[in-house]
């Protein structure tokens, strides 16, 4: 019994060793489930809320700070809802009893402790909403019954209570407007998505969620209102993938929100309104590649975006508005080419832009409102191009404080009531704006000041504010309906020449803080140079015109040369004045006047002047001297040549003439008489000789050179006479003649060197002898074997023709292919494949690479694997029979 009780024993551990592997996989399994059983079966409860929308409110304090109300709405119609009614339950979380509701009465619960309560929302609820609308007389009316009193500060108390959103579970939501607003600390803790696939408005839907940041993976396919939807959301900065095929109104969506910086791929085919879309959205630069072929609206769009500088190549073709569109858009400087036909309003469309400087082309035919346009625009300085601005009413403060303006100003001003501020502090601008119409503006000022501070502390000159002066003057003059006590201030400005006009304003009641200034005539004029070279080119700078003004002149005063004299001088009319610089007309000549005298006259902003007369000098330069015959550049064998060269000195100084050493040894040069002469010899037939004679007035020398090309007599008939032909390849042949002219013998010693053949196919070994003529002779190829490398035809050319012309580097250029040499007397020499060859080389298990072995790697990687499967079993065999042993023992 003993013994079979051992045996047994050792048995099962015999089986638990060998069966440790199965035991150890249902161990696992065990262990998996039971912790499936901890973590998911013991929460049973917890599912069986999966359906509820669940919320978490904090409540402390008196009785309304622990009570708690869901806002349901008033009239479900209103904000689109397709008929749907409340029929749901409420767990409040505190233990108390679950409540059936129904209808459009918001339930509420007073909590007996202060805490944080889950509440717990089942069945038909289409939304809830915490919305308010603004009414003309400043108080809200809410689209809740949970605010009787339309009381902000209730909405706000209530909001402040929600603290997350713990699930959305499976309620068909209908509405979403509103449905947070005010929900200052709430955060988000879901992991699902809510039900919107019916939801037509979004609308303010996070307004003052200023914590809120979390994920937002909603249907948005049937959402038309979009507006404010994350305004004041000051955390908000997560993806934004929504459908908004449907949306109409994205009015300040992002508007104040800081964080956000998300792309925004929206389809907004349909949207209408960007009305402040992504004002104060500090943070956000991302493309805005939008359809808004419908929209009207784009006031405030990208207001206050500070980082924002993306191109906007928008359809405008509908928008009316444009007001303050980049208003304190401090980075962005991209050109804007929007069609503004319909706009009315582009007040304050860049004010506080600071980078902004891009051309403007606008259609303004509409435009009713430009003030404060580029206010602080600081950057700006391109010509403002508007079509129209006839309808314009108000100009006020359009170009206040930017400073680096000054550009010419042309805008119809016809029916302008204001332009208060207009210049003020433009500190760069100065242009003649005295033909601007200020006659409507100046009758409104009987009402109120519409030409308050117009220019003040700009850059006008005395000049151009002498100019506006006089047209307010001519103004009022004209129209004595005009009796008003005006104040244009003009502050920091200085007049002189409209002093009566100034005066004649004064006089009617207007008040100036301008000052009166005429300045001092200029000091002096000092030229910085008063001679010139003669033969110079026209219109040669003689001089820069200095003028220093008076040290006790105004400061700022600019002077301005010009050849206005009271008494003109004699030579005027040689000079002009540019930049206060002066230039002479035409090149001066020494010979015929060495002297011009002038007059400069240098006058200031206001008038004052001084005149000063001035002797221009011209230098005498040594002048070249100029060949005046004409060479003889042709000559005969055997004929005497003769040409005799004759040139003069502006300066009438001596000649001396020389031949160069290199001129041909038959012709002769006399020194005195200036003569080229002499004979050329038969050998010099046919050549062209250049010669050469410097010719030297003691300092300046020049150079005659010229060509001679001398010609046969008609005597000899053949001679040495080269007759190049082609003969099948390129060859040259060598046609030779005696003195009869006669077609002579074929002959000679020809060597072909380097040809360069691009026939293919070809295999050449023809020896070519010339038969024709008395003469006989051998070719010798220095390049006999010739091989196509790009198709593989191998070409050996050992051909050889009769003839003693000696042509080197001759090509044939029938194809354009890479040709490489093989040398060698014989084409079986050449082992080249037979071009169009599909046949493939084999190549040993050596020559492949690790890529094309991925088998053999695949078959090692499998053998490991059994061997080590093979070392692993033997070896726990033979422990299982080591510990039989033992248990035996």
């Amino acid at each position: 019994m003993k013994e079979r009780l051992l045996k047994t024993s050792k048995d099962f551990i015999s089986f638990l060793h060998k069966k440790r592997l199965v035991l150890t996989i249902c161990a696992i399994i065990t262990l998996v489930f039971g912790l499936l059983n901890i973590f998911v079966f013991s929460n049973h409860s917890e599912a069986l809320d999966s359906d509820a929308f669940i919320t978490t409110w904090k409540v402390s304090g008196d009785s309304d700070g622990r009570t708690v109300k869901i806002p349901v709405y008033k009239n479900i119609y209103k904000h689109k809802i397709n008929n749907a009614a409340y029929n749901y339950t409420i767990d409040w979380g505190d233990g108390s009893p679950i409540e059936a509701k129904s209808g459009y009465v918001s339930p509420s619960h007073t909590y007996a402790n202060d805490g944080e309560y889950d509440i717990k929302i089942e069945g038909d609820f289409p939304g809830m909403t915490f919305s308010d609308e603004p009414r003309s007389q400043g108080r809200r009316t809410y689209y809740s019954d949970a605010f009787p009193d339309n009381d902000d500060r209730a909405s706000e108390s209530m909001g402040r209570k929600i603290l997350f959103i713990k699930q959305w579970g499976k309620i068909k939501w209908q509405s979403m407007m509103g449905m947070f607003f005010n929900a200052y600390e709430m955060t988000g803790r879901y992991t699902d998505s809510p039900d919107t696939s019916e939801v037509k408005s979004m609308n303010h839907m996070f307004r003052n969620a200023m914590k809120f940041n979390s994920p937002v993976n909603f249907d948005t396919s049937k959402v038309e209102d979009m507006g404010e939807m994350f305004k004041n959301a000051n955390s908000f900065n997560q993806p934004v993938n929504f459908d908004t095929q449907n949306v109409e109104n994205m009015g300040e969506m992002f508007i104040y929100a800081p964080s956000f910086n998300q792309p925004l791929n929206f389809n907004t085919s349909k949207v209408t309104n960007m009305y402040g879309m992504l004002r104060h959205a500090k943070a956000f630069n991302h493309p805005v590649n939008f359809d808004t072929r419908n929209v009207e609206s784009m006031s405030m769009m990208f207001s206050v975006a500070e980082a924002f500088n993306q191109p906007v190549n928008f359809d405008t073709s509908k928008v009316t508005s444009m007001y303050g569109m980049f208003d304190n858009a401090i980075a962005f400087n991209q050109p804007v080419n929007f069609d503004t036909s319909k706009v009315t309003n582009m007040g304050g469309m860049f004010i506080g832009a600071t980078s902004f400087n891009q051309p403007i082309n606008f259609n303004t035919s509409s435009v009713q409102y430009i003030s404060e346009m580029f206010k602080n625009a600081t950057s700006f300085n391109y010509p403002v191009n508007l079509s129209d601005t006839s309808r314009v009413n108000y100009f006020s403060s359009m170009f206040e404080g930017a400073t680096s303006f000054n550009q010419p100003i042309n805008f119809n001003t016809s029916n302008a009531t204001n332009f208060g501020n207009m210049f003020k502090n433009a500190t760069s601008f100065n242009q003649d704006i005295s033909n601007l119409d200020f006659s409507v503006a100046l009758k409104r000022g009987q009402y109120d000041d519409g030409m308050g501070d117009f220019a003040s502390n700009s850059g006008l000159s005395i000049k151009n504010y002498d100019k506006i002066l006089k047209n307010w003057h001519d103004a009022v003059k004209n129209d004595p309906s005009i009796t008003f006590h005006h104040k244009p201030s003009s502050a920091g400005l200085k007049y002189c020449a409209a002093t009566a006009e100034h005066d004649f304003l004064v006089g009617l009641g207007w008040t100036f803080n301008d000052t009166r200034d005429c300045g001092i005539a200029p000091q002096d004029i000092n030229l910085s140079s008063n001679t010139i070279d003669e033969n110079t080119p026209p219109n040669t700078k003689v001089a820069d015109i200095a003028m220093p003004s008076d040290p006790n002149d105004t400061p700022g005063d600019t002077n301005t040369a010009s050849l206005t004299c009271a008494t003109p001088g004699a030579d005027d009319n040689a000079f002009t004045i540019t930049n206060n610089k002066l230039y002479l007309k035409n090149p001066a000549d020494y010979e015929a006047k060495n002297s011009y005298n002038i007059c400069i006259r240098a006058t200031d902003e206001y008038g004052n002047f001084l005149d000063k007369n001035f002797t221009i000098n011209i230098n005498n330069n040594n002048e070249l001297p100029v060949v005046t015959s004409t060479p003889i550049t042709t000559a005969t064998q055997g004929s005497p040549y003769s040409y005799t060269i004759t040139a003069s000195d502006p300066e009438n100084a001596p000649l001396t003439f020389t031949a160069s050493p290199s001129n041909p040894s038959w012709l002769h040069f006399n020194p005195s008489t200036h003569v080229v002469s002499g004979t050329p010899s038969q050998a010099d037939a046919g050549k062209t000789f250049q010669v050469s004679f410097t010719i030297s007035d003691g300092t300046n020398t020049i150079e005659h050179k010229y060509n001679i090309t001398v010609s046969g007599n008609g005597n000899n008939q053949g001679g040495n006479n080269n007759q190049g032909g082609g003969n099948n390849g390129g060859h040259n042949g060598n046609q030779g003649g005696g003195n009869s002219g006669s077609a002579g013998g074929r002959g000679g010693n020809n060597v072909v060197n380097n040809y360069t053949h691009y026939h293919t196919h070809i295999t050449n070994q023809n020896t070519r002898n010339s038969s024709n003529g008395s003469g006989g002779g051998s070719v010798a190829d220095s390049n006999p074997a010739r091989s196509d490398s790009n198709n593989g035809n191998h070409v050996n050319d050992s051909s050889s023709d009769s003839s003693s012309n000696k042509d080197s580097n001759k090509s044939l250029k029938d194809k354009t292919i890479s040709s490489s040499s093989h040398r060698g007397n014989n084409s079986s020499n050449c082992q080249c494949p037979v071009a169009g060859s599909s046949k493939k080389e084999k190549r040993s298990f050596f020559d492949m690479t690790i890529g094309e072995l991925w088998w053999f790697w695949i078959l090692i990687i499998l053998i490991l694997i059994g061997i080590i499967a093979y070392l692993v079993l033997r070896n726990r065999d033979r422990e299982n029979e080591f510990k039989e042993k033992r248990v035996g023992f």
